[in-house]
C-alpha cells in the first residue's frame, strides 16, 4: 500500500509541474513572447513562490492522506474500524492545527513590528540641481513601508524628484455588509499606532517633504464603494467612520500634514448623505488648519458629489482606461485619456477648485490601460506578460496629459514601496511599483522638470 501510494504521489507531483509549465508555454505562446522570455522570468520569485505555494499545499493533503493510511493500516484489524477513523481525525486535524497555528503566530508577530518604529535621523547629502518650475504641484507619490526606511530609500524618493508623499493608515471592517468598523482605540490588523502615524508625518515634514494623510479602509468581504445600507445601517456606519475621521483629523494637524484626504472611495454612502459630510467636514476644519480633499473614484462618483465646494481640492483616483488594442503609440493613449481629462477640466471650472489626482498608476503588464485599476492576482504570473515598456508608456502619456493642464495641482503614483529597496528581482514584480523599472527614470523627468 505504501509502494502504491509513493507511486501515486509521484505521478501527482509531476503531473502538477508538467500542467504548470503548460499553462504557462500556451499563454507565452499566445502573445507571442515565447522566444523572448528568459530563464530568470521562468523562475522569477513571483512564479516560484506560486508554483511551491500550490505544491505545498498539494504536499500538505498528500501527508495528511499517507498519516490517514498508516493509521487504518496498523489500527484496521487490530482494533475497531471506528477507532482507526477516529484516530485518522485526530492525527490529520492536529497536524492542521499545528500548521495553522504556527502561521498565524508567525503572522501575528510580524504585524506587531508594524504599529509602531523609531524613524532614522537623517541628512541628505543629495543634490537635485534641475530647477522645478512650479514648486506648488504636487509631485507625489503613495508611499508604503515606513518600518523599512533608511538613507538608501530617502534618497532615492528625493532623487525621483517626489516633492509629496502620501502616507496611508488604514482602519479595518471585517464585513461589507455589517456596518461596523473596527473602533480606533483598539489595535486592528493592518493599523499603526496613532504616535506612529504623527512621527512619520513630522520626520517627512523635517526632511524636506511635503505630506497628505490619506486614511484608506480595508474591508474583508467586498469592496468600500459597494456598501449598500438602508437609512438605519447607514447611521450606524457613519457614526463609526466619523470617530475615525476626526480622530485622522486630529493626527494630521499635530504631524503637520500639508493636505488632508479624509475618506476614500465611500461611492454608495456619498451621493445621498451630503448634509452628513457637509457637518464632518465642518468638524474636520475645526481640528486641521491645513488642506482638505477626499479621493473620489474615477468613473462616476467624483461627479455625484456636491460637496466639492466645501474642500480645497477635487480629488479623483485617476484610474482611466484606454481601451486601445494593439494601438501602444503615445498619442494614442494620449487620445485615449483626453475625453476623461475635458471632463475633469468642466468639471473644476463649475466648482471653481483643482483637481489633484490622489492616486494613478498602471503595472508592469502588457495592456495594463485596459483596467488600471486592477490589482494583481496570484495566477497572474500564468496568464499576464510583464512589460516595463508598457508600464513606462502609460506613465508617459499620463504625466505629459495632466502636467500642463492649468486645473490641475498635483498627481500621487501608486505605488511607492520602501521595503524594494535592496530587493534586485523588483524588476520581475507584476505590480504598480515603478521601482528599479524604466517608469522611475520617466517619473523623474516629468518630476523635476515641473
Amino acid at each position: 500500500m505504501i509502494q502504491k501510494s509513493l507511486r501515486v504521489l509521484i505521478w501527482i507531483i509531476s503531473l502538477f509541474f508538467v500542467l504548470f509549465i503548460t499553462i504557462r508555454v500556451v499563454v507565452l505562446g499566445i502573445n507571442k513572447k515565447l522566444a523572448n522570455v528568459s530563464l530568470t522570468e521562468w523562475f522569477s520569485p513571483l512564479f516560484t513562490t506560486l508554483f511551491w505555494n500550490c505544491l505545498g499545499v498539494l504536499l500538505l493533503l498528500l501527508a495528511a492522506y499517507g498519516a490517514r493510511i498508516l493509521i487504518v493500516k496498523h489500527y484496521w484489524y487490530k482494533y475497531k474500524k471506528s477507532k482507526a477513523i477516529l484516530y485518522s481525525v485526530v492525527v490529520i486535524g492536529s497536524i492542521f492545527a499545528i500548521i495553522y497555528g504556527t502561521l498565524k503566530w508567525v503572522k501575528i508577530n510580524d504585524q506587531k513590528t508594524e504599529y509602531h518604529y523609531t524613524l532614522p535621523a537623517y541628512t541628505s547629502n543629495l543634490t537635485i540641481t534641475t530647477a522645478v518650475v512650479n514648486p506648488e504641484w504636487h509631485r507625489g507619490a503613495n508611499v508604503f513601508g515606513w518600518e523599512a526606511l533608511n538613507k538608501n530609500s530617502i534618497d532615492s524618493i528625493r532623487y525621483y524628484g517626489i516633492t509629496h508623499v502620501a502616507v496611508l493608515p488604514f482602519e479595518y471592517q471585517s464585513d461589507i455588509k455589517k456596518p461596523s468598523i473596527n473602533h480606533i482605540e483598539e489595535l486592528p490588523t493592518f493599523r499603526k499606532k496613532d504616535s506612529t502615524m504623527i512621527e512619520i508625518l513630522k520626520w517627512c515634514t523635517s526632511n524636506g517633504l511635503k505630506t497628505m494623510l490619506k486614511p484608506h479602509l480595508w474591508v474583508d468581504s467586498g469592496w468600500r464603494t459597494e456598501f449598500d445600507y438602508n437609512e438605519e445601517e447607514t447611521k450606524r456606519w457613519f457614526k463609526d467612520y466619523r470617530k475615525l475621521a476626526l480622530n485622522y483629523a486630529r493626527i494630521a494637524q499635530e504631524g503637520k500634514a500639508s493636505v488632508y484626504c479624509f475618506g476614500t472611495e465611500f461611492y454608495t454612502v456619498m451621493k445621498d448623505h451630503e448634509e452628513k459630510w457637509l457637518q464632518l467636514i465642518k468638524e474636520i476644519r475645526a481640528i486641521y488648519k491645513g488642506k482638505l480633499t477626499y479621493a473620489a473614484n474615477w468613473d462616476k462618483e467624483y461627479q455625484d458629489i456636491s460637496f466639492w465646494k466645501a474642500l480645497d481640492y477635487i480629488g479623483v483616483q485617476g484610474y482611466f482606461p484606454m481601451k486601445i488594442k494593439n494601438q501602444k503609440s503615445l498619442s494614442k493613449l494620449k487620445s485615449g485619456l483626453q475625453p476623461y481629462l475635458d471632463t475633469l477640466a468642466d468639471f473644476s471650472t463649475r466648482y471653481n477648485k483643482p483637481v489633484l489626482f490622489t492616486e494613478f498608476g498602471f503595472r508592469s503588464i502588457e495592456d495594463n490601460t485596459d483596467e488600471p485599476w486592477a490589482w494583481f492576482k496570484e495566477l497572474d504570473v500564468l496568464t499576464k506578460v510583464y512589460s516595463e515598456a508598457d508600464q513606462e508608456l502609460a506613465y508617459r502619456a499620463f504625466l505629459s496629459s495632466v502636467m500642463d493642464q492649468p486645473w490641475c495641482r498635483g498627481a500621487y503614483f501608486w505605488e511607492y514601496d520602501i521595503n524594494e529597496d535592496d530587493q534586485a528581482d523588483a524588476i520581475q514584480w507584476l505590480n504598480f511599483s515603478p521601482r528599479h523599472k524604466k517608469t522611475a527614470q520617466t517619473i523623474s523627468e516629468f518630476y523635476q522638470r515641473k
